[in-house]
């Protein structure tokens, strides 16, 4: 059997396809995924920022970190409740099929398997990052590909990992530099959304500094309009792992995942 290969390119060039002709649909889902669970973060952030210039900050910075450690678990279930059907949608997206956005909501058992991996592989990047970093970057890349393998082949946690480690054995490299690429356009992309909501953000500042009390508004919507004009980066970077998972991945028939029960 000839060894699955994948091109950086073609994977990049493709998920660019693919996010240009549902670029509205992928945007919705973003918001879903990422906006609205953070929206509270970001409003609780902006109202706490003239407290955090002050003579406060310390008090401030105290009331930010303790509604976050409260809010955690709502964006943790959040994502874990969501990120099986973001796989499947990508995927069915990566092999041209029809999707619908109500498929981001899945089924429990392969939202509890997916959960369990992510715990797993967690702790063994931990582990790995804890021994001079390089271990954590090879393990992440050697993994990454369970969230597809449990959505797409109905495999349990420890299965997926270890079908993850083995599609993608001798291709670590490419991986790394592909995370490169991708983490190189995702930068750029967040600098150029950046200068659009920077008037708003200088404004809010001199706004802040006037005691004008329009500051936190404006902080707010800045920091919403940023969040909303970044959201084409996250699902990107899921097609481009798509792309990967279709090239490396034993052939499957693209009515399979069609035809699943979610």
């Amino acid at each position: 059997m000839s060894e699955k290969i994948f091109s950086k390119e073609a994977a990049i060039k493709e998920a660019f396809n693919i996010l240009k002709k549902n670029l509205g649909f992928v945007i919705l889902l973003a918001i879903i995924w990422i906006v609205i669970i953070n929206i509270p973060v970001t409003l609780v952030s902006a109202s706490l920022q003239d407290e955090m210039r002050g003579p406060n900050s310390k008090e401030a910075l105290s009331k930010f970190f303790s509604f976050f450690l409260c809010y955690l678990p709502v964006i943790l279930i959040w994502s874990f409740v969501i990120t099986p059907g973001l796989y499947k949608i990508h995927l069915k997206l990566t092999r041209n099929l029809p999707s619908r956005l109500s498929e981001i909501f899945t089924d429990f058992s392969t939202i509890v398997r997916l959960a369990i991996a992510s715990f797993v592989l967690s702790f063994i990047v931990i582990i790995g990052f804890i021994l001079l970093i390089v271990p954590g970057v090879y393990f992440a890349l050697r993994f990454q590909l369970f969230g597809f393998l449990i959505v797409d082949k109905g495999l349990g946690p420890i299965e997926a990992l270890k079908e993850s480690w083995r599609l993608t054995e001798g291709k670590v490299g490419n991986l790394f530099v592909l995370g490169l690429i991708v983490f190189g356009i995702a930068l750029l992309y967040s600098l150029a959304s950046g200068l659009i909501i920077l008037p708003f953000t200088i404004s809010g500042v001199f706004l802040s500094l006037a005691n004008n009390s329009l500051s936190t508004s404006l902080t707010s919507f800045a920091s919403i309009l940023g969040l909303i004009l970044k959201t084409p980066v996250y699902p990107f970077a899921l097609l481009v792992s798509a792309q990967v998972y279709e090239k490396l991945s034993p052939s499957i028939s693209p009515s399979n995942i069609q035809s699943q029960t979610f």
